[in-house]
């Protein structure tokens, strides 16, 4: 009876080492997958977050104060949908002709993300270019795609004093912010989502 009771004892001491180690192995992929996924979205977030800098900085080169350097943010269910900006760029000597590029970034539906029991609408940022030829505009021409995975994107537009404003002639700052939600999501994820946000000066006339 006793050899009995031993050997039920040692199987239930086996099973439950044996649920230990199982429920670590499941987390221990569990947290594989999270790195992975945080990784990913911060990969995105740098990208895009390059090319948005990379394009403030040179919005309104070589203009003059009478030109307008962008046209106002579209503003649909609490995001910016559409963004549209100009530069010159200067050609070479003797002539320094200027060619004017307009640039945009159109928002776009992609997917949906459902978090701790919380649907999201997920987005992905557009840009495209023209260059004006005479009196008119060649075709649009996509040069590059963000994310599909944005649950947030904003651009806002402030004066000296960091206060909202809602012309371009008042705009001294542009502030942008956006979110990306990691892929693979988990449900323990510590990480939903990822944001971001810079505010920069645009450059004087």
């Amino acid at each position: 009876m006793w050899f009995i009771f031993d050997n039920l004892r040692a199987v239930m001491i086996a099973g439950a080492v044996m649920l230990m180690l199982l429920t670590a192995m499941t987390r221990q992929r569990e947290l594989g997958v999270e790195q992975l996924s945080v990784y990913s979205a911060k990969s995105h977030s740098l990208d895009l977050a390059e090319w948005l800098e990379d394009d403030i900085a040179t919005l309104g080169s070589n203009f003059d104060s009478t030109t307008v350097r962008f046209l106002l943010p579209t503003l649909e269910g609490g995001n910016t949908t559409e963004f549209t900006f100009h530069r010159d760029t200067v050609g070479a000597a003797p002539d320094f002709d200027k060619v004017r590029i307009e640039t945009r970034y159109s928002l776009i539906d992609t997917d949906i993300a459902v978090l701790q029991d919380t649907s999201y609408q997920m987005h992905q940022v557009i840009r495209k270019f023209r260059i004006q030829q005479g009196a008119g505009w060649s075709a649009w021409t996509e040069d590059g795609r963000s994310s599909p995975r944005l649950s947030y994107f904003m651009i806002s537009l402030l004066d000296d004093l960091g206060q909202l404003v809602t012309t371009e002639s008042e705009t001294v700052f542009l502030k942008m912010d956006f979110s990306i939600i990691p892929p693979f999501p988990q449900g323990r994820q510590y990480l939903n989502q990822l944001s971001w946000g810079t505010t920069i000066r645009l450059r004087p006339y």
